[in-house]
């Protein structure tokens, strides 16, 4: 972070409103923006039985595949008044929006980090993160689409790796232990001691769990767009797969050598009471004990959780599922957060004021209404 002019505010508690940032009318663009666009995917993408679909990755997800089957008992009767090609313009539209405004806000937030407070940081962390989190699964409903201007689609791509780039910073800022002791401080504050600042358990829990479905997103989204690049993923993860498909093969064959050596070997010791046929008759029974009791139980376990978690990684509802919960943890975060400034009385003025900031987020969303009339 660039140098403040002036000293920054680290132990104010109360702070002037700003509806610019946190009025009700931004707040509920991007909520009717996310949600829309939520919804729109999570129709055309559980409702691809009745248009043509290609998976990105050129592999079938077998979860999605039985999800989908699910769904299409009780969506097949219900005819949808549009195709795919035609709704995907207005999924841009909205999509484009959401990469657009938290971008605008995130940036916002940035800007002003000498003189913004961490309370009004906070808003703008978690309304970029849920343009953020809610852009990468409308991709899915593009099938492609975006693949048809390389220019538009590197654009976006670029735009998508800079709101990435301005996340991950202000993950470690909200989720630091100083922030938000005091609503009205600076955040400044919190950039100039983010790394000599103590740590505990929680904080590192929900700091890393973050990251982990934050990169996630980037690394869904970049394959959505260019698929090519992590083709090979999944051929890894299948070939996974097959060594430990094979593996177990390995572990039935050699289980049922052994019984069948140890059979013969009593049989035989049975005949001559030889101590070299009971070692023999002792060391088959114990490795085939060994085999069925303790290494393939393993081998079933290991084969489950790879198989289970390659599935969750691949898996595009799972996806939109993923983006629906993070988007209402951090609505929750928002109101929760505003409900708790204006009962502890901590803010001069009221941000519920309409001006120009607050007006203009709610008019952009004529501009998917309008795609939208221009389809039907």
């Amino acid at each position: 972070m660039l140098a403040c002019l002036v000293e920054p505010d680290c132990s104010s508690e109360t702070f002037d409103a700003d509806p610019d940032i946190a009025g009700i009318g931004v707040i509920a663009a991007f909520l009717i923006s996310a949600w829309s666009s939520l919804l729109i995917t999570s129709v055309e993408y559980s409702s691809r039985h009745a248009d043509v679909f290609s998976p990105y990755s050129g592999y079938a997800v077998r979860l999605d595949d039985l999800l989908r089957s699910y769904i299409r008992r009780f969506t097949r009767p219900i005819k949808k008044p549009w195709t795919l090609q035609s709704i995907q313009p207005v999924v841009l539209a909205a999509s484009d929006q959401q990469l657009v405004t938290g971008l605008a806000i995130m940036a916002a937030g940035y800007i002003q980090h000498c003189t913004i407070t961490q309370y009004h940081f906070d808003i703008v962390a978690s309304l970029g993160g849920i343009a953020f989190n809610v852009y990468q699964p409308a991709l899915y409903a593009l099938d492609g689409y975006t693949n048809r201007d390389p220019q538009m689609k590197l654009c976006r791509t670029i735009l998508m790796t800079i709101l990435f780039g301005m996340i991950i910073p202000s993950i470690f800022a909200v989720f630091n232990v100083n922030f938000l002791e005091l609503y009205g401080a600076s955040t400044q504050c919190i950039w100039d001691n983010l790394i000599d600042s103590h740590h505990d358990t929680t904080s590192d829990v929900l700091l890393s769990f973050n990251l982990i479905v934050t990169v996630w997103a980037y690394i869904e989204s970049m394959r959505c767009l260019y698929p090519t690049i992590f083709r090979r993923i999944p051929r890894i993860s299948n070939f996974i797969l097959t060594c430990f498909e094979g593996m177990l093969h390995w572990i039935d064959k050699k289980s049922s050598q052994y019984v069948q050596t140890a059979n013969s070997t009593y049989q035989l010791y049975t005949e001559t009471q030889s101590i070299k046929a009971f070692v023999t008759l002792s060391y088959h029974w114990a490795m085939y004990t060994i085999v069925t009791i303790i290494v393939r139980p393993i081998f079933w376990v290991i084969f489950i959780l790879v198989f289970t978690f390659q599935e969750i990684i691949r898996s595009h509802f799972i996806d939109i599922w993923r983006a629906y919960t993070v988007t209402l943890a951090l609505i929750i975060e928002v109101i929760s957060i505003k409900q708790d400034a204006v009962s502890s009385e901590v803010i001069n003025g009221s941000e519920n004021k309409w001006g120009f900031g607050q007006i203009l987020p709610l008019l952009l969303l004529v501009l998917p209404v309008m795609s939208t009339w221009e389809v039907f």
